[in-house]
């Protein structure tokens, strides 16, 4: 399903109308789910800013058990219609979507990453806030979308390799995505969705060759096939996986 509006595509719309958009396709999916279509995304609060909650996960198994299963029932509710069934971002409204809702199975996400998509949803995208929901609801949801995804896992690239990496991460990379990697680079402000923060976010390795292959449509980030050889962007994904901090084990 694609939105027009005085003839401008979801695709061509400026952000601000790109949003506007993305909150009708949703309330339009959300109308559909109460006639017993299979789509269930609803955009009751558009996106919000300032400070967000955490979370948490139970740190005992059994109650991150129950947790989990919690959140799986959340999100075949309120999410699959856009990140689909198992969190690839293949839902039914994926394709009407730009830029294409999160795989949530190709990254490792942190606790605070997720509570603020969660709590203020993601400005230029259709992810809304999701602040209607209760404190359980989102604490099951980000213990689901944990499991998405395997353990965190650190790579074995060699220090040449990430020396050469943070050189053109420098070069080519720090003015939107921050010296640090923090999303903080001088030209962040002005881009809707943000910058990634690879502090908070860990793509796995062969996500983060093919966005730096493709770039991500609908976002700030463009294409690099030209621009770097397969050796360069090789380096450059084994250092932004670098900067993401290894998680403490949650006690049992």
């Amino acid at each position: 399903m694609t939105l027009f509006v005085a003839g401008l595509s979801h695709k061509t719309a400026p952000v601000e109308l790109r949003e506007k958009l993305a909150v009708n396709g949703c309330q339009l999916a959300s109308c559909a789910r109460r006639l017993k279509l299979h789509l269930n995304a609803s955009a009751n609060l558009q996106r919000r800013s300032g400070p967000t909650p955490l979370f948490v996960v139970s740190e005992d198994a059994g109650g991150r058990a129950a947790d989990v299963r919690w959140g799986a029932a959340v999100f075949a509710e309120n999410c699959a219609t856009c990140h689909g069934s198992g969190g690839q971002g293949d839902g039914i409204g994926s394709p009407s979507l730009l830029p294409k809702p999160a795989n949530l199975a190709a990254a490792q996400f942190s606790l605070e990453r997720l509570s603020q998509i969660l709590w203020n949803g993601v400005s230029g995208s259709a992810m809304p806030a999701w602040r209607d929901l209760s404190e359980h609801d989102l604490s099951g949801l980000v213990a689901y979308v944990h499991t998405l995804h395997p353990s965190y896992r650190a790579d074995e690239a060699s220090h040449e390799i990430l020396v050469r990496g943070k050189v053109l991460f420098a070069q080519n990379c720090a003015s939107c995505h921050g010296e640090l990697g923090d999303g903080q680079g001088i030209g962040a402000a002005a881009l809707a969705p943000a910058p990634t923060s690879f502090k908070l976010k860990q793509p796995d390795f062969d996500h983060a060759i093919k966005v730096l292959r493709d770039g991500l449509p609908g976002t700030g980030m463009p294409p690099w096939k030209n621009q770097l050889s397969d050796g360069d962007r090789m380096a450059l994904a084994h250092y932004v996986r670098s900067l993401y901090p290894a998680p403490q084990a949650p006690q049992e």
